[in-house]
């Protein structure tokens, strides 16, 4: 079987988790009733309207590094179990 690295797991995983969260924010200010309407979708139909607020830069760019620290860590440890398990 083939054995997986753990920090190209965690790279890639990291920056599809970036590029995803950057397309996100994007279609949350260009179009943010459509985006709020499939995130109520995604939460089986809860009223979350309240979660809403408005995109403030800081914010956005510190959730932005951390999906990316995150990312980076589920990847790395994905690959290191795959290998662990998969012997």
């Amino acid at each position: 079987m083939n054995t997986l690295h753990p920090h190209h797991v965690g790279k890639v995983l990291a920056a599809t988790v970036g590029i995803l969260y950057i397309l996100c924010t994007i279609a949350y200010v260009v179009l943010p009733s459509l985006t709020k309407a499939s995130f109520v979708y995604m939460m089986h139909g809860m009223n979350v309207g309240n979660l809403f607020t408005p995109i403030q830069f800081f914010p956005t760019v510190i959730g932005l590094l951390v999906s990316i620290v995150y990312s980076y860590i589920a990847g790395a440890l994905f690959a290191a179990l795959w290998n662990k398990l998969a012997k």
